[in-house]
């Protein structure tokens, strides 16, 4: 499950050009540093035959709570899904941050300065992260993970190849201690 992230654009090659694209489409007051559900968030969303940037709300608010995250295993079963499983978007992150009783650790994609979240949108511009059932050392620590892709597998996402599968082989973990 992701309950929270990590983005910062400054200290990356890759960082550096989003946030010159997003100065470029006069995108601004997006959420950096550590993410929360209800935050402005940068996507990555398909358009036409590209890919452009896009602030899109996290979360969805419902009558009695806030969904943020959707079971990629649902999205065929679940008719609050249906017209959003088709409309994509990624999320660019640092990190992202899974808890354990009351032990923070933040998750990492090794050998990659950013990595992407699956996502999907509804047509009020809000995101839920896609979640599968966790595998190797991060399944200790939860049973969820998001989706993590790198830029080759975010490109095809968005060009509507199959949703990838959960893969937290390649993911370091550290204690949080802040």
């Amino acid at each position: 499950m992701c309950g929270s992230y990590r983005i910062s654009f400054k200290n990356t090659r890759i960082g550096r050009s989003i946030l010159e694209e997003a100065q470029r489409l006069d995108i601004k007051d997006f959420a950096v540093d550590d993410v929360y559900p209800g935050c402005d968030v940068l996507t990555i969303i398909p358009k036409e035959d590209k890919v452009s940037l896009d602030v899109k709300k996290w979360g969805i608010p419902l009558s009695d709570k806030k969904l943020i995250n959707a079971r990629v295993e649902s999205l065929n079963d679940k008719p609050f899904y249906l017209n959003m499983k088709d409309n994509r978007c990624s999320i660019p992150v640092s990190g992202f941050y899974e808890w354990n009783k009351k032990e923070r650790y933040q998750v990492r994609m090794n050998d990659e300065e950013l990595f992407y979240l699956a996502g999907i949108c509804n047509e009020n511009n809000e995101l839920l992260i896609l979640t599968g059932r966790s595998e190797d050392e991060l399944s200790k620590i939860h049973d969820r993970s998001p989706i993590l892709m790198n830029k080759r597998e975010m490109l095809g996402y968005l060009s509507g190849k199959d949703i990838p599968s959960v893969n937290n082989r390649d993911i370091s973990i550290q204690l949080d201690r802040k």
